[in-house]
C-alpha cells in the first residue's frame, strides 16, 4: 500500500514522525508532500531517507486563479504518486487534499491537529459538509470529536479519536543536576517558583473571533502581575517567538506592554526540554488548543494548569493539574496561588509524577502512532468480508479507547463473532462525553459511530446524518447484522436490501412491547402496530433470524420459509456461578431488588416503587434496591419521596456487573416490571444465584418465570401480590429450586455450542458475497 501524507509546512508538524514510522516498519511505502524549501520538518525525513516531495500548491486559498492552477497542479501530482491512501493534516491541508482528490480512486484520512477553524461559524457550517469527503476522520482529541460530531450535514466514512501525543521516551523528567545547571544559565535561584508556558505567539485571528493571541498569553501575563503582587522569589518563563512575522510583532508589543514583573522572555529556542527543567508548572492559557504543550510538561514531570478550551482539559486531572476557564484572569491567578501553595508544601513533585504517568499511558505518541497505522490501513481493508453489525447501544469514544456503557455491548458481547475470520465492525450511537464512568471495554471490533440521539425528538432531528451515515456503512460491507427491533436496524435492513447486500436479523425484543407501553412517548405509542409491520417484513426478507427466546418472538415475527432460524439467548451463564442449593427465606425483612436502565420507563422501576409501597401498607417488612442510572433517576427518587419511601429504597446508581452479583447475592426477591424485554440477562442472572422472580409477561419472559409469578404490565397491586405469596418459606425455597432449573438452560458451553453455529452461517453467508462481488 502506498500513502502520500500531505502537510501545508515543512517547519513544524513534526508529529507526523512516528506516524511515518509506523506505517513503514508495517511495510508500507510513504511519500510526503511538504512545500518546498528547507525547515526542520524536511530535514528530520530527510534524515530518516523518507522520500519528499514539493507541493505545486502553495495552500493558500483565495478568489484567484492561482488557487485553481495550484490545486490542478496537485491533482497531477496525486495522479503520478498514484497513492492508496492520502492523509492530511492541518485544514488547509485537508481542504487542498480533499479538493485535488475528488474522484480519483483513493481514500482519504483527515487528522485534526486543532480545531481553531471551527470557532468560525462559516467554516464551521462548510465543514460540515466537506468532511463527507473523508473515508475516514481522526479527531486529535475527545472536544474535537465532539464538536465534529454536533455539525449539521453528511458525516465520514469512520470517525475515531487518537491523540498526537508526546514521546514519553524522548521526553523524560530532568535530573536534579540538570535542573540546577538550567536555573543557573537563566538567573534563577534554586528556591524560587517558576512558572513556564511554551507557545509560540500568534497575532490575533480575527476571522475566528479573537481580539488577543489565540495562546492566551495576555491572560496569563495579567493573571500574573494579579498573582505576583507582593510575592517574592516568583518567576514566569514565557518560551517561544513569533509564529510568524505578525506574530512577532504581537510579541514585540506584549514585551513593550508587560515590562518587567518577574517575566523572562527566551524568545525563539530548539530545546525545550532544557527550559522545562527549571520550572515548577506549566501554564497553557489557550482560548482554542488541541492538547498542546501539556503533553511535553506532562512527559517531563511537570504539572500543568490548563484552561478549558477545546482538548486541553483532557491532559490533566485533579492529582496532576488544575483547570480554568479559558481568558479569567481570577481564576487563573487563584490556580497559580493553588500550584504556589502546593510548591511551598513539597506537594508539586508528586503531581509531577501523576502527570507523567498519564502521559505514558494516553498519549505516548508511537502508541498514538500506531493507531493511525490502524486507521490509514483500516480504510483499505485487508481483503477479507466486512461484516458490520448495527445496534441501538451507545458507545463512549475517548483517549483510552471505546466502552460500552451499559456494560453488555462491549467484548463479552461482540467477541463472541471472532470466528467470523474477516473484519467486524460494530455500528452504534457515538459520543466522547467529557467524563467517561465505567462501562465494558469494546477492543475486539472495530466501532462505526453513528449519531448520537436519545428519544423521538431527538431521532427525527438527526434522521438524515443517521440515514447517510448507514447507508455508507452497509455499502462498505458483505454482510450486515441488524438488531431488531430500533430505528438503526430497521435503516441498515432497508439500505442493504436496495444495495443487494444480504444481512441478517438478530431480534432482542417485541416493538410492540416497546413502544405501545408508552414509556418511549405518546408519539411512539401510536406508532407500534406500523413499526410491528415493518420489523415483521425485515425479519421475514432476512438471509437468516436469530431470536433471543427460544419460541415467543419466531411465533409473532417470523422468517421466510427455508431460511435458517435460530434461537440462541445473549445470556451465558459460567457454570462456576450457578448456585448448587436452593435458597431459603431468612430475616424478618424482605429484600427486593429490581435492576436496568433509568434512561427509560421500560424497565418499570416506578411500578416496583410503587409496589413496595403496597407492601408496607399491608404490614410486610420490605425494602427495595434499585441498581441502575440514566435520566429518570431523579424522578425516581421523587417518587419514593413522595410516597414516603425514602428510607425504603436504596438507589444504587449505574454499578459494575460484579456489583450487581453481589447485589443478587444480597437480595431475597428480584422484581422485574418491565414493560418491554427480548430475554433479559438480569433475569437469568438472578436465577442463577437462586433467586426467585416476579415480572411481566413481555418479551421471552414467559419463557423464564412460571406463569404464577407473572403480574400484568403496571400492575403495582399484582406485583406486590406475588412478592407477599413468596413470603411463605416453602414456597419460597421452591420457587428457588424452579429459578436454578431455568438457569441451568443457560449455561455458557450449551450457549456457546449454538452461537458458533449461527456465526458460522454468517461467515459463509459474508464469504459468498465477497465471492460473487469478485472479492472487492
Amino acid at each position: 500500500m502506498r500513502v502520500l501524507i500531505l502537510l501545508k509546512t515543512n517547519e513544524g508538524g513534526m508529529w507526523i514522525l512516528p506516524q511515518v514510522r509506523a506505517l513503514r516498519a508495517r511495510g508500507e511505502e510513504v511519500v510526503v508532500c511538504i512545500p518546498e524549501g528547507d525547515g526542520k520538518l524536511r530535514r528530520a525525513l530527510d534524515g530518516e531517507s523518507i522520500e519528499v516531495l514539493p507541493s505545486p500548491f502553495d495552500f493558500e486559498f483565495g478568489p484567484r486563479f492561482s488557487t485553481l492552477r495550484g490545486l490542478l497542479a496537485l491533482r497531477s501530482l496525486v495522479r503520478q504518486v498514484c497513492p492508496d491512501v492520502v492523509l492530511y493534516h492541518l485544514y488547509a491541508s485537508a481542504l487542498a487534499g480533499r479538493l485535488s482528490t475528488i474522484g480519483l480512486p483513493l481514500r482519504r484520512v483527515h487528522m485534526v491537529a486543532g480545531p481553531l477553524y471551527l470557532d468560525s461559524p462559516i467554516i464551521a457550517r462548510l465543514e460540515g459538509f466537506l468532511r463527507a469527503l473523508d473515508d475516514t476522520l481522526i479527531s486529535g482529541s475527545e472536544y474535537t470529536f465532539r464538536r465534529y460530531e454536533q455539525l449539521a450535514g453528511p458525516r465520514p466514512g469512520n470517525h475515531t479519536v487518537v491523540p498526537y501525543g508526546v514521546d514519553a521516551e524522548a521526553f523524560v523528567p530532568a535530573t536534579p543536576e540538570e535542573r540546577r545547571r538550567a536555573r543557573r544559565r537563566l538567573g534563577i535561584l534554586e528556591d524560587e517558583f517558576v512558572a513556564i508556558i511554551v507557545a509560540y505567539v500568534y497575532a490575533p485571528k480575527t476571522l475566528a473571533g479573537y481580539t488577543t493571541g489565540v495562546k492566551g498569553h495576555d491572560t496569563l501575563i495579567e493573571a500574573w502581575d494579579e498573582f505576583a503582587a507582593g510575592q517574592e522569589g516568583v518567576r514566569l518563563l514565557i518560551v517561544g517567538g513569533g509564529f510568524d512575522d505578525e506574530g512577532e510583532v504581537y510579541r514585540q508589543e506584549l514585551m513593550a506592554r508587560y515590562p518587567g514583573r518577574g517575566l523572562l522572555w527566551t524568545g525563539k529556542v530548539t530545546d525545550v526540554a532544557s527550559y522545562y527543567a527549571a520550572a515548577d508548572v506549566s501554564v497553557s492559557p489557550s482560548l482554542s488548543e488541541n492538547h498542546g504543550a501539556a503533553c511535553e510538561a506532562g512527559a517531563l514531570g511537570l504539572p500543568s494548569i490548563v484552561s478549558d478550551a477545546g482538548g486541553l482539559p483532557e491532559t490533566v486531572d485533579t492529582a496532576s493539574g488544575w483547570v480554568f476557564p479559558r481568558g479569567d484572569v481570577p481564576a487563573l491567578a487563584d490556580r497559580l496561588r493553588a500550584a504556589h501553595q502546593a510548591f511551598v508544601e513539597g506537594r508539586l513533585r508528586a503531581m509531577g509524577v501523576a502527570a507523567r504517568d498519564r502521559m505514558v499511558r494516553l498519549f505516548h505518541s508511537p502508541s498514538a502512532a500506531e493507531s493511525v497505522a490502524d486507521a490509514v490501513q483500516g480504510v483499505v481493508g485487508s481483503g477479507d468480508p466486512v461484516v458490520t453489525a448495527f445496534t441501538e447501544a451507545h458507545f463512549h469514544r475517548g483517549l483510552a479507547g471505546v466502552t460500552a456503557p451499559d456494560g453488555a455491548n462491549g467484548d463479552s458481547q461482540w467477541g463472541r463473532y471472532a470466528a467470523l475470520g474477516g473484519t467486524l465492525r460494530v455500528a452504534g450511537r457515538t459520543s466522547a462525553p467529557e467524563e467517561i464512568t465505567g462501562g465494558e471495554v469494546v477492543s475486539t471490533s472495530a466501532l462505526v459511530p453513528l449519531p448520537e440521539y436519545h428519544g423521538a425528538g431527538e431521532l427525527v432531528r438527526a434522521s438524515l446524518p443517521l440515514i447517510l451515515a448507514v447507508d455508507r456503512a452497509v455499502a462498505q460491507s458483505d454482510l450486515v447484522i441488524c438488531r431488531v427491533p430500533g430505528p438503526i436496524g430497521t435503516l441498515a435492513a432497508l439500505s442493504a436490501r436496495c444495495r443487494g447486500v444480504p444481512y441478517v436479523t438478530e431480534m432482542v425484543g417485541d416493538p410492540l412491547d416497546v413502544l405501545s407501553s408508552g414509556a418511549a412517548g405518546e408519539v411512539a405509542r401510536r406508532a407500534a402496530k406500523g413499526a410491528a409491520k415493518v420489523t415483521r417484513w425485515v425479519v421475514s426478507h432476512a438471509a437468516a433470524a436469530r431470536f433471543v427466546t427460544r419460541s415467543n418472538l419466531q411465533a409473532v415475527y417470523p422468517a421466510a420459509l427455508g431460511r435458517p432460524v435460530f434461537g440462541i439467548p445473549n445470556v451465558r451463564i459460567p457454570r462456576a456461578k450457578l448456585r448448587s442449593e436452593p435458597r431459603a427465606m431468612t430475616g424478618e425483612r424482605v429484600r427486593l431488588l429490581a435492576v436496568g436502565s433509568q434512561e427509560t420507563n421500560y424497565k418499570g422501576h416506578d411500578i416496583a416503587i410503587r409496589a413496595l409501597g403496597h407492601l408496607r401498607e399491608d404490614g410486610v417488612r420490605a425494602h427495595l434496591v434499585l441498581v441502575g442510572g440514566g435520566r429518570l433517576h431523579e424522578d425516581l427518587k421523587e417518587l419514593a419521596g413522595e410516597l414516603g419511601l425514602t428510607d425504603s429504597v436504596e438507589f444504587t446508581g449505574a454499578v459494575s456487573r460484579s456489583e450487581v452479583r453481589l447485589a443478587m447475592e444480597a437480595a431475597d426477591i428480584l422484581v422485574h416490571p418491565s414493560r418491554t424485554e427480548g430475554l433479559p440477562r438480569v433475569v437469568v442472572e438472578a436465577m442463577a444465584t437462586g433467586l426467585p422472580v416476579v415480572a411481566t409477561p413481555v418479551g421471552g419472559v414467559p419463557e423464564l418465570v412460571p406463569s404464577d409469578r407473572l403480574v400484568g404490565v403496571d400492575d403495582h397491586r399484582g406485583l406486590a401480590r406475588a412478592v407477599a405469596s413468596l413470603l411463605d418459606p416453602v414456597v419460597y425455597e421452591e420457587s428457588s429450586r424452579l429459578s436454578l432449573e431455568t438457569a441451568e438452560g443457560y449455561v455458557q458451553e450449551r450457549v456457546d455450542e449454538a452461537f458458533a453455529e449461527w456465526v458460522a452461517t454468517l461467515r459463509s453467508l459474508a464469504q459468498e458475497h465477497r465471492a460473487r462481488n469478485g472479492g472487492a
